[in-house]
């Protein structure tokens, strides 16, 4: 058996050599480590945006917030300035009844009053008649 001595001496220290790469081989080497730096740039990129979207939601949703603030008075007013257009409807619908029951009892008597003063008119025509005929005149004069 041969002594460790000899052994180390016999023994042949290898280094690996990579293989020559064809132009190929760079390409897909160069485009392999451009595609992971690219990738970790989108993925900071995506982080960013995401980070932003949810800052300027939260600025939108307080601005939104004290418009909301902002408007809920104008809001119940408005609510208040309805029910008072509603009462007032209520009130012009309710006079513009009273409007057509008094007109309607004013046509009533107009007409009455018409019908009256005819059978008025016609009594004393008729009296005129009957005294045209007895004093001679002729009766009606074309009235």
């Amino acid at each position: 058996m041969p002594s460790p001595l000899t052994a180390a001496a016999e023994t042949l220290l290898v280094r690996p050599v990579p293989p020559v790469r064809t132009a190929f081989d760079q390409v897909v080497h160069v485009t392999s480590g451009l595609t992971s730096i690219l990738t970790l740039l989108l993925c900071l990129a995506a982080l960013w945006l995401v980070v932003e979207l949810r800052r300027r939601a939260v600025a939108i949703e307080a601005e939104l917030a004290s418009l909301a603030k902002d408007l809920r008075p104008l809001a119940e007013r408005a609510t208040a300035a309805a029910e008072d257009v509603r009462a007032v409807t209520q009130k012009v619908d309710a006079i513009v009844g009273e409007v057509q029951q008094t007109a309607s009892s004013v046509g009533a008597t107009v007409r009455a009053t018409a019908d009256l003063g005819r059978t008025v008119v016609d009594a004393m025509r008729g009296r005129r008649r009957d005294r045209g005929g007895a004093d001679g005149d002729g009766g009606d004069r074309g009235d």
